[in-house]
């Protein structure tokens, strides 16, 4: 292959050199066309021109060549190379195995030595076994006249020991007896104290359920784990609030704030219960009730009415006993409405049983547009009540999404 390279090389440089020769010839014919005629010479920049240019394909040809043939030494020198190493190896392997082959012969020679030693152990122990069966012979021999002996004593000590036996496991059956019956009885008073206990608390956590929830929605959470909210048509809703309520929190201290209000509500909850009503939530310093839910009556109109008059009458009372000890004074304005609305149970923490609807809504309104220590009623609630109390017209207000609500003032 690299005398193949040897002759292209050869044959390019010879190229190189015959084509200045060839060249000249054209120069020499150009030369005569400028004498013979201008066709002359252009044919003859022709052949100049494909001359140069054939001239500088070998030249490029001839640098390939030659980086072809720098390549091919650079691989042939590796390849020696290689060669080289595998020799190296070649010879490593030889003199290693060789080295190998004497190690294993060594180590024959040495299993041979160690087997025949092995064999004279053997014999030795063979010789010291069978002196020990003979000696063993003679000490099975002593050990049965003793153990004839220990027999005769265990038979003698066995019998001692059987009533000693029955005695403790008597003692011992009566013993646990007593303590089981002691411990039973322990056991069952504790269990009575935490039963009792337990009572206790389920108590005390029925009547706060119901001091939370309506009892028969405390009845259903406590059996379904779940109550599921109703739509009730005919409800009476009542909203209180306070006047300048925030100007008696600034001149208030918060403990005192705190303590007028757990007042004022406590008195409250107590004229709701009263009249079998329901409370349904305090926000701020309003409070809402209702009647007619969770169970429907028929006079719940007229129990709201009566239970809005006490409030009134209460705070009135308070708002004496406040004036004489220069203490704030706090008047309510109170609305009812009348209508239908949805209750139920929200939430999983803290859980309260709440309305919702139009009339929620009416009634807050009704609330809101209340003259102070007045009770304001919407046209639904006067038309049930106008024949048990004394009201007075007092226009009317418009309602987002309702219209125009006509309000009433129960005349005391």
């Amino acid at each position: 292959m690299t005398e193949k390279y040897l002759y292209i090389t050869i044959f390019l440089f010879l190229l190189n050199w015959l084509a200045p020769i060839h060249l000249i010839a054209n120069l020499n014919m150009a030369y005569e066309e400028q004498v013979f005629g201008g066709k002359k010479k252009r044919a003859a920049e022709k052949r100049a021109k494909e001359a140069t240019e054939a001239r500088k394909r070998a030249i490029k040809e001839l640098k390939k060549t030659q980086k072809n043939l720098e390549y091919i030494q650079e691989q042939n020198q590796l390849l020696d190379q290689r060669n080289d190493s595998l020799r190296q190896i070649k010879s490593q392997l030889n003199n290693s195995l060789y080295e190998r082959e004497r190690q294993i012969e060594k180590m024959y020679l040495s299993r041979l030595q160690t087997e025949k030693r092995l064999l004279e152990s053997k014999r030795v122990m063979d010789s010291l076994e069978m002196r020990s069966m003979v000696d063993s012979l003679e000490i099975v021999q002593q050990k049965m006249a003793l153990d004839r002996q220990t027999i005769e004593i265990r038979e003698q000590t066995l019998v001692r020991n059987l009533f000693i036996a029955l005695a403790l496991s008597f003692g011992l059956i009566a013993f646990s007896l007593y303590y089981r019956w002691r411990t039973t009885k322990k056991y069952n008073n504790l269990l009575q104290e935490k039963n009792n206990i337990i009572l206790v608390e389920q108590k005390k956590s029925e009547a706060l359920l119901l001091n939370i929830l309506p009892a028969s929605i405390a009845e259903e959470l406590k059996k379904h784990g779940a109550a599921a909210a109703k739509r009730h048509q005919n409800v009476t809703v009542l909203f209180s609030d306070f006047v300048n309520f925030s100007q008696i929190t600034a001149e208030r201290d918060p403990k005192s704030l705190v303590a007028d209000l757990d007042y004022c509500f406590k008195a409250f909850d107590a004229i709701i219960e009263k009249n079998n009503l329901e409370k349904i939530k305090t926000i701020g310093d309003a409070y809402m009730c209702a009647g007619g839910l969770p169970i429907s009556s028929h006079d719940h109109a007229h129990r709201v009415m009566k239970a809005a008059i006490e409030m009134q009458a209460f705070l009135k009372k308070w708002a004496t006993t406040n004036q004489n000890n220069n203490e704030p004074i706090f008047t309510a304005r109170i609305g009812i409405h009348t209508g239908s609305l949805i209750a139920g149970v929200v939430g999983d923490k803290k859980f309260a049983y709440d309305i919702w609807g139009d009339t929620v809504n009416i009634a807050s309104r009704i609330e809101s547009t209340a003259a102070p220590g007045r009770i304001n009623v919407s046209s639904t609630t006067y038309k049930i009540l106008k024949d048990d109390y004394n009201f007075t017209a007092r226009g009317s207000i418009v309602a987002k999404n309702i219209g125009p609500l006509n309000m009433y003032f129960l005349e005391l």
